[in-house]
């Protein structure tokens, strides 16, 4: 006869609230530029799912070597600057819009917006590091119901993906 198998404590975790950024619940500096270019980076990624291209075809594409494609699709974003990584989208056959507006809050934020792709949701992504109104990125269109939509001055007309 077997002995009864101990019963297991539920695990309790506790969690603070997110800002909406991770690198600002970190405490990592710049963290909205370093949204900004995780967000570049996945747009560069879902490029290259949708054109079915290869590190090696797509670094051709943006005038960089696979390796440096292949680290920066990791996250090291060493050496690419926002300008560096605009140009890369450039290459893609992307157009980059930069807005320019009064701040809505206390702090100026930057934020990035990615266009839609098809049918998705304008998908959203707005660090404001020391505003608790600052937005997570959203890259998924079952996600997308879940943030809120943009102010005006944060939503320009933005030309369709191919």
């Amino acid at each position: 006869m077997r002995a009864p198998e101990p019963r297991l404590k539920p695990l309790v975790v506790e969690a603070d609230e997110s800002c909406g950024n991770v690198f600002a619940d970190l405490g990592l500096p710049n963290p909205e530029e370093r949204l900004a270019k995780g967000l570049l980076i996945l747009h560069i990624q879902r490029i290259m799912k949708r054109d079915h291209l290869t590190q090696t075809q797509a670094a051709g594409r943006m005038g960089i070597t696979q390796p440096a494609l292949s680290s920066l699709l990791r996250g090291d974003v060493r050496g690419f600057s926002l300008d560096r990584l605009f140009r890369c989208l450039r290459a893609m056959d992307q157009d980059v819009q930069i807005l320019v507006g009064p701040k809505e809050g206390e702090d100026a934020s930057l934020s990035v917006i990615l266009a839609p792709e098809d049918d998705e949701e304008v998908l959203l992504a707005a660090a404001a590091a020391s505003s608790p109104a600052a937005i997570g990125h959203v890259l998924g269109a079952a996600n997308a119901t879940s943030v809120p939509k943009p102010s005006p001055i944060h939503r320009p007309h933005l030309p369709r993906l191919q």
